[in-house]
């Protein structure tokens, strides 16, 4: 995953999932040739910008301003999310993952993801709990961030090769221009239908804080979030703990080198 953070230079460990870690983590200026912790500056933005919201959250009043900052702030995050996630796989090199078994290098670079998607999302998750205190719905918004950690790694590098993300070569150049197709125009509306699957629940709490009649909303918002939870974790084990993803990893392998990537 790409980012900012300390200059430097690393050494790269001996062992595979060491080699993943390291340049998951780090990512590499071509043209200084210094190295960024990727890790410690999407941390620490993250955590700045989850501590200012949280400072909103707790001045702003009033049921109508909570839904605003509370919605448009998941939005933000959801899409700032995947599209930055999606992005890093133009930094990907193919020849890495011929070195091992592709169906377990995708697994351990996806798990590595996975971690540090958890360190960037923690300080929302503790931001929209604390929101949730005196704004009930905003608890499900922190619940939401959990399958989206358990997902969103996985499948943006999956829509990035559909949609055909070009790769970055010397002095962080793409190798080929950006094209845009039907396929981007698909996977924005598939990212707007699974944004509205994870908001469900948050939007029945809110329903039944103006019409308190309807809590049974409430109790169908928890089952289909316990759905969402489910459905996440069988994707998880599925892509990135079992090796039943293999045949998703050799496709991701073949489009990739599809499109030229080295």
């Amino acid at each position: 995953m790409g980012g900012a953070g300390v200059a430097g230079s690393i050494e790269f460990p001996r062992t595979v999932w060491g080699v993943i870690w390291a340049t998951s983590t780090h990512n590499r200026n071509l043209r200084s040739g210094a190295r960024y912790n990727v890790f410690r500056g999407l941390a620490i933005a993250s955590t700045s910008l989850a501590i200012v919201y949280t400072v909103l959250a707790l001045l702003i009043r009033g049921t109508i301003s909570q839904v605003f900052l509370s919605a448009f702030s998941f939005y933000m995050v959801y899409f700032y999310l995947y599209i930055f996630a999606s992005s890093t796989i133009s930094n990907e090199r193919l020849w890495l993952n011929l070195s091992i078994e592709p169906t377990r290098y995708f697994r351990y670079r996806m798990l590595a993801r996975t971690l540090i998607m958890t360190v960037a999302l923690l300080p929302w998750i503790a931001a929209y709990s604390i929101q949730g205190i005196y704004f009930r719905p905003a608890i499900y918004l922190a619940i939401a961030l959990i399958p989206i950690i358990m997902s969103a790694p996985s499948l943006s590098w999956l829509a990035a090769a559909y949609v055909g993300v070009p790769q970055r070569r010397e002095l962080q150049l793409v190798q080929r221009p950006v094209t845009h197709s039907l396929r981007i125009y698909l996977i924005f509306l598939v990212l707007f239908i699974t944004l509205a699957i994870y908001m469900t629940p948050y939007s029945l709490a809110l329903v039944t804080i103006y019409y308190p009649r309807l809590s049974i909303l409430g109790l169908i918002g928890d089952a289909f979030t316990a759905l969402i939870l489910a459905a996440s974790t069988v994707f998880f084990y599925y892509a990135v703990v079992s090796e039943r993803g293999r045949g998703m990893w050799a496709w991701l392998v073949n489009r990739l080198s599809e499109f030229g990537y080295v």
